[in-house]
């Protein structure tokens, strides 16, 4: 009797282990990437788990319900995530499990921040600086957001001013992240290249002038550069050691990145970024329109290489850098995978369904100014340090992009 007790335990409590595990599953499957159940971690437990080798009591708990391993938990990369993967949801769930510890991620094991931290962001009120701050607030920070126009309010956020007449007050921001400049898009007029160059280098100046002033300096700072700063080098892939160029935004990049690293900052990220592509905002949906009336065409010869990313990778690169105590110095924010102009504008009309017959020549170009030579430059970027720390990309390929924007 007592055996047959003994059994009828052993039994009930492997079946209630096996429902409670599938019940865990699925529970984790469906809420573990929403940030908002991350942010309740965060803010509730607070775990020490900076560095740390071992992995805590929560991943202990979670990670063998996903299937991972509980021995070193966040060198998921090599093993879960090759470089060249086409998995969403795979990318999506490492990031996320990252995201529900309070840390960044990286091939070696823990690297980030597991604090709440006070990030100040300049251009806030812009395409990436809006989509930057949503991202940071969802991962249980505050934001302090520099605009040119304190009055705007962008919801959940400190405003500040923010000009390049006076250094702005940075006091109390644990980390900076620099977008504020004047958008390249447009006719390169003398006045044009004017307010792009002096929007960047006056405005990382005044940056910097106002961190040498801080009692307690950022422990990063992320500045936003681009990819427009090298050389072009065909088909050859361009990574964060490839040689500079020398025209015009070439220039303003040199002399922007210079103003950044005069900062006094534990550490500064300069982040290199190449074609956003977003649903509004950047060029994508101006480029889109025009496909939309039949009017798409590659530009020029269209094999010049376009390296692009979508914007949510930016936002979490952004965050990455700001995380991962590793980074410093020039970091490529471009996607893994870029394209000839060819297959962007062959995908891009099969995306909408239109025809693109009608090709843009190079001398019709011309009447954009200096903007022409970056249009048909041809820069094959590559985010290498990115991927040497093993950020994982939610959108790698240009097709999984596009089916998100549009």
């Amino acid at each position: 009797g007592r055996l047959r007790g003994l059994r009828f335990s052993v039994r009930f409590f492997a079946l209630l282990s096996r429902k409670l595990s599938l019940l865990a599953s699925t529970i984790c499957s469906r809420c573990v990437r929403r940030s908002n159940i991350a942010v309740v971690v965060l803010k509730r437990t607070r775990l020490p788990c900076a560095h740390a080798t071992k992995p805590s009591a929560v991943a202990s708990c979670v990670l063998p319900v996903l299937g991972l391993p509980t021995s070193n938990p966040f060198s998921l990369r090599s093993r879960y995530l090759p470089p060249a993967t086409n998995s969403l949801t795979s990318a999506s769930l490492i990031d996320d499990c990252a995201l529900l510890f309070g840390c960044g991620l990286s091939q070696t094991g823990f690297s980030g921040y597991c604090r709440s931290m006070n990030i100040g962001i300049t251009g806030a009120s812009g395409v990436i600086g809006r989509h930057l701050s949503d991202l940071a607030l969802r991962r249980g920070h505050e934001v302090i957001a520099f605009s040119r126009n304190p009055k705007r309010v962008i919801p959940g956020c400190e405003m500040r001013p923010f000009t390049t007449e006076a250094a702005p007050a940075v006091e109390g921001c644990d980390a900076l992240v620099h977008l504020a400049g004047e958008s390249v898009l447009g006719v390169w007029t003398a006045a044009k290249k004017r307010r792009i160059a002096e929007s960047r280098v006056e405005g990382t100046r005044r940056l910097a002038e106002a961190v040498a002033k801080m009692k307690r300096p950022p422990e990063v700072l992320v500045s936003a550069s681009a990819i427009g700063i090298y050389k072009e080098g065909g088909d050859l892939p361009l990574l964060e050691d490839a040689a500079l160029g020398e025209g015009f935004l070439a220039q303003t990049g040199k002399s922007w990145e210079h103003e950044a690293l005069e900062a006094k900052a534990d550490r500064v990220v300069l982040l290199r970024t190449g074609i956003v592509l977003a649903k509004q905002g950047g060029a994508l949906p101006l480029i889109a329109s025009a496909f939309r009336l039949g009017l798409g065409g590659r530009l020029g010869p269209g094999t010049q290489w376009m390296s692009w990313i979508h914007l949510d990778d930016l936002a979490r690169l952004i965050l990455f850098c700001i995380e991962n105590r590793d980074l410093r110095g020039p970091v490529n924010g471009t996607a893994p995978w870029p394209v000839r102009n060819a297959v962007f504008t062959r995908e891009l009309a099969a995306r909408l369904h239109r025809p693109a017959v009608l090709p843009v020549p190079a001398f019709a170009l011309r009447w954009l100014g200096e903007f022409s030579n970056e249009l048909l430059g041809s820069k094959r970027v590559l985010p290498g340090v990115a991927t040497e720390h093993g950020f994982p990309f939610r959108f790698p390929e240009l097709t999984g992009t596009l089916a998100d924007l549009l």
